[in-house]
Protein backbone atom coordinates (compact mmCIF):
# COMPACT_ATOMS: atom_id res chain seq x y z
CA UNK A 1 0.00 0.00 0.00
CA UNK A 2 0.98 3.61 0.64
CA UNK A 3 4.44 4.40 1.83
CA UNK A 4 3.51 7.71 3.34
CA UNK A 5 1.01 8.57 5.42
CA UNK A 6 -2.49 9.86 3.14
CA UNK A 7 -5.27 11.72 3.49
CA UNK A 8 -8.18 9.69 3.34
CA UNK A 9 -11.91 10.01 4.00
CA UNK A 10 -14.03 8.05 5.44
CA UNK A 11 -17.43 8.35 3.83
CA UNK A 12 -19.37 4.84 6.14
CA UNK A 13 -18.63 1.89 7.86
CA UNK A 14 -21.39 -0.49 8.23
CA UNK A 15 -21.84 -3.43 10.40
CA UNK A 16 -22.67 -6.63 8.43
CA UNK A 17 -22.39 -10.44 9.08
CA UNK A 18 -19.20 -12.13 7.53
CA UNK A 19 -19.02 -16.16 7.29
CA UNK A 20 -16.58 -17.56 9.79
CA UNK A 21 -14.42 -20.65 9.31
CA UNK A 22 -17.49 -23.13 11.31
CA UNK A 23 -19.74 -21.43 8.56
CA UNK A 24 -21.11 -19.35 11.83
CA UNK A 25 -21.88 -15.69 10.93
CA UNK A 26 -20.04 -12.74 13.12
CA UNK A 27 -20.42 -9.09 12.90
CA UNK A 28 -17.42 -6.98 11.04
CA UNK A 29 -17.37 -3.34 10.49
CA UNK A 30 -17.72 -2.69 6.16
CA UNK A 31 -15.77 0.57 5.61
CA UNK A 32 -14.56 2.23 2.69
CA UNK A 33 -12.08 4.88 2.30
CA UNK A 34 -11.79 7.02 -0.60
CA UNK A 35 -8.84 9.75 -2.02
CA UNK A 36 -8.87 12.12 -4.54
CA UNK A 37 -7.51 13.21 -6.54
CA UNK A 38 -4.70 9.89 -6.96
CA UNK A 39 -1.80 11.91 -7.56
CA UNK A 40 0.34 10.15 -10.04
CA UNK A 41 3.29 10.35 -7.00
CA UNK A 42 0.72 8.05 -4.64
CA UNK A 43 0.33 6.15 -7.69
CA UNK A 44 3.96 5.18 -7.26
CA UNK A 45 3.95 4.20 -4.21
CA UNK A 46 0.76 1.74 -4.91
CA UNK A 47 2.97 0.41 -7.95
CA UNK A 48 4.70 0.48 -11.03
CA UNK A 49 1.73 -1.50 -12.57
CA UNK A 50 -1.07 0.60 -10.78
CA UNK A 51 1.21 3.97 -12.13
CA UNK A 52 1.84 2.81 -15.88
CA UNK A 53 -2.01 1.91 -15.93
CA UNK A 54 -2.73 5.05 -14.97
CA UNK A 55 -0.04 7.83 -16.43
CA UNK A 56 1.92 8.07 -19.24
CA UNK A 57 5.95 7.83 -19.02
CA UNK A 58 4.99 11.67 -19.53
CA UNK A 59 3.26 11.80 -16.42
CA UNK A 60 -0.07 12.51 -18.25
CA UNK A 61 -3.51 10.98 -17.12
CA UNK A 62 -3.78 8.22 -19.70
CA UNK A 63 -7.67 9.62 -21.81
CA UNK A 64 -8.68 5.54 -21.97
CA UNK A 65 -8.20 4.94 -18.41
CA UNK A 66 -11.83 4.82 -16.75
CA UNK A 67 -11.96 1.84 -13.96
CA UNK A 68 -9.18 -0.33 -12.32
CA UNK A 69 -9.88 -2.78 -9.99
CA UNK A 70 -7.61 -4.68 -7.89
CA UNK A 71 -9.44 -7.42 -5.96
CA UNK A 72 -6.98 -10.23 -4.89
CA UNK A 73 -5.71 -11.23 -1.35
CA UNK A 74 -4.46 -8.59 0.24
CA UNK A 75 -2.00 -8.60 3.64
CA UNK A 76 -3.61 -7.85 6.87
CA UNK A 77 -2.85 -3.87 7.80
CA UNK A 78 -2.52 -2.10 10.61
CA UNK A 79 -3.88 1.43 10.30
CA UNK A 80 -2.23 4.02 12.16
CA UNK A 81 -4.78 7.58 12.33
CA UNK A 82 -3.38 10.62 12.54
CA UNK A 83 -5.06 14.11 12.58
CA UNK A 84 -1.89 15.67 11.02
CA UNK A 85 1.25 14.38 9.84
CA UNK A 86 2.90 15.60 13.55
CA UNK A 87 0.81 14.79 16.24
CA UNK A 88 -0.31 11.49 18.26
CA UNK A 89 -2.58 8.82 16.72
CA UNK A 90 -6.01 9.35 17.24
CA UNK A 91 -6.07 5.49 16.70
CA UNK A 92 -4.44 2.41 16.19
CA UNK A 93 -6.65 -0.31 14.11
CA UNK A 94 -4.66 -3.93 14.09
CA UNK A 95 -6.12 -6.59 11.52
CA UNK A 96 -7.53 -5.18 8.87
CA UNK A 97 -8.35 -6.78 6.01
CA UNK A 98 -8.10 -4.75 2.69
CA UNK A 99 -10.67 -6.62 0.36
CA UNK A 100 -10.62 -4.74 -2.55
CA UNK A 101 -9.09 -1.28 -4.45
CA UNK A 102 -10.65 0.65 -6.71
CA UNK A 103 -9.62 3.48 -9.38
CA UNK A 104 -11.74 5.45 -11.33
CA UNK A 105 -12.10 8.46 -13.33
CA UNK A 106 -14.19 11.84 -12.68
CA UNK A 107 -14.71 14.42 -14.21
CA UNK A 108 -14.95 17.94 -12.93
CA UNK A 109 -18.34 19.20 -13.21
CA UNK A 110 -20.38 22.39 -14.11
CA UNK A 111 -22.51 24.51 -11.78
CA UNK A 112 -25.94 24.40 -11.86
CA UNK A 113 -28.00 26.95 -13.40
CA UNK A 114 -29.70 29.56 -11.10
CA UNK A 115 -33.25 30.21 -10.69
CA UNK A 116 -34.59 31.89 -14.25
CA UNK A 117 -31.44 30.92 -15.55
CA UNK A 118 -31.75 28.55 -18.76
CA UNK A 119 -27.66 27.59 -19.25
CA UNK A 120 -25.28 26.56 -17.10
CA UNK A 121 -22.44 28.56 -15.94
CA UNK A 122 -18.81 27.39 -17.62
CA UNK A 123 -16.45 26.75 -15.39
CA UNK A 124 -13.97 25.81 -18.04
CA UNK A 125 -12.83 22.51 -19.80
CA UNK A 126 -13.73 19.69 -17.54
CA UNK A 127 -10.43 18.04 -15.76
CA UNK A 128 -10.44 14.78 -15.20
CA UNK A 129 -8.69 13.21 -11.89
CA UNK A 130 -8.70 9.49 -10.27
CA UNK A 131 -10.66 8.55 -7.53
CA UNK A 132 -9.23 5.75 -5.39
CA UNK A 133 -11.64 3.52 -3.08
CA UNK A 134 -10.08 1.09 -0.42
CA UNK A 135 -12.79 -1.31 0.89
CA UNK A 136 -11.78 -3.05 4.36
CA UNK A 137 -13.03 -5.08 6.58
CA UNK A 138 -12.45 -4.21 10.72
CA UNK A 139 -13.38 -6.06 13.48
CA UNK A 140 -15.84 -4.76 16.07
CA UNK A 141 -14.34 -6.73 18.81
CA UNK A 142 -11.68 -4.17 19.76
CA UNK A 143 -12.92 -1.01 21.47
CA UNK A 144 -10.36 1.23 19.89
CA UNK A 145 -12.32 0.25 16.75
CA UNK A 146 -15.74 0.83 17.62
CA UNK A 147 -14.86 4.09 19.06
CA UNK A 148 -12.94 5.10 15.97
CA UNK A 149 -15.55 3.73 13.08
CA UNK A 150 -18.85 5.08 15.13
CA UNK A 151 -16.94 8.68 15.95
CA UNK A 152 -15.14 9.52 12.55
CA UNK A 153 -17.52 8.39 9.92
CA UNK A 154 -17.52 11.93 7.42
CA UNK A 155 -14.30 12.52 8.45
CA UNK A 156 -11.00 13.02 6.78
CA UNK A 157 -7.47 12.06 8.22
CA UNK A 158 -4.54 10.77 7.50
CA UNK A 159 -3.84 6.80 7.62
CA UNK A 160 -0.43 5.21 7.54
CA UNK A 161 -0.78 1.87 6.16
CA UNK A 162 1.55 -1.17 7.63
CA UNK A 163 1.74 -4.60 6.68
CA UNK A 164 1.45 -7.49 8.97
CA UNK A 165 3.19 -9.52 6.23
CA UNK A 166 6.29 -7.82 5.46
CA UNK A 167 7.50 -8.73 1.94
CA UNK A 168 4.08 -8.98 0.64
CA UNK A 169 3.66 -6.85 -2.97
CA UNK A 170 0.59 -5.41 -2.98
CA UNK A 171 -1.38 -7.72 -5.36
CA UNK A 172 -0.75 -10.57 -3.20
CA UNK A 173 1.84 -12.56 -5.94
CA UNK A 174 0.05 -12.06 -8.53
CA UNK A 175 1.50 -12.17 -12.53
CA UNK A 176 2.14 -8.69 -13.10
CA UNK A 177 -0.01 -6.84 -15.64
CA UNK A 178 0.96 -6.41 -19.88
CA UNK A 179 2.75 -3.04 -19.80
CA UNK A 180 0.52 -0.36 -21.85
CA UNK A 181 1.82 0.71 -25.20
CA UNK A 182 2.42 4.81 -25.28
CA UNK A 183 2.63 4.81 -29.04
CA UNK A 184 -1.48 3.14 -29.39
CA UNK A 185 -4.00 5.45 -29.88
CA UNK A 186 -5.88 3.10 -27.35
CA UNK A 187 -4.99 0.46 -24.43
CA UNK A 188 -6.40 -2.72 -24.82
CA UNK A 189 -8.88 -3.74 -22.14
CA UNK A 190 -6.73 -6.65 -21.31
CA UNK A 191 -3.71 -4.16 -21.27
CA UNK A 192 -5.32 -1.36 -18.72
CA UNK A 193 -7.77 -4.11 -16.62
CA UNK A 194 -6.26 -4.59 -13.42
CA UNK A 195 -8.99 -7.04 -12.50
CA UNK A 196 -7.53 -10.24 -11.36
CA UNK A 197 -9.66 -13.38 -11.44
CA UNK A 198 -12.12 -14.16 -7.99
CA UNK A 199 -9.73 -15.84 -5.66
CA UNK A 200 -11.48 -17.32 -2.88
CA UNK A 201 -11.66 -15.07 0.24
CA UNK A 202 -9.50 -16.01 3.30
CA UNK A 203 -12.00 -17.27 5.89
CA UNK A 204 -12.32 -15.06 9.31
CA UNK A 205 -11.80 -16.24 12.78
CA UNK A 206 -14.46 -16.36 14.96
CA UNK A 207 -13.99 -13.20 16.96
CA UNK A 208 -11.82 -11.57 14.20
CA UNK A 209 -8.91 -13.69 15.85
CA UNK A 210 -5.27 -12.66 13.94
Amino acid sequence: MFTTAVLLHLPQATLRPERGEEDNNFPMFSAKLMLEPLTRELAKELGVDIHDHCFTRSGALRKEISRLQLRSKLPLHTLTIRMAHDVAPSAVLKGVQLTGITIATRGQETDQPTPGSKKQKKVGPPKTVLRLTVNALIDPAEREHRDFLCGRVGSSMFYTFTSETPGLPLDGGADRAPDPDDDAGDVLDEQRDLALKDQKKPRLKKGGGK
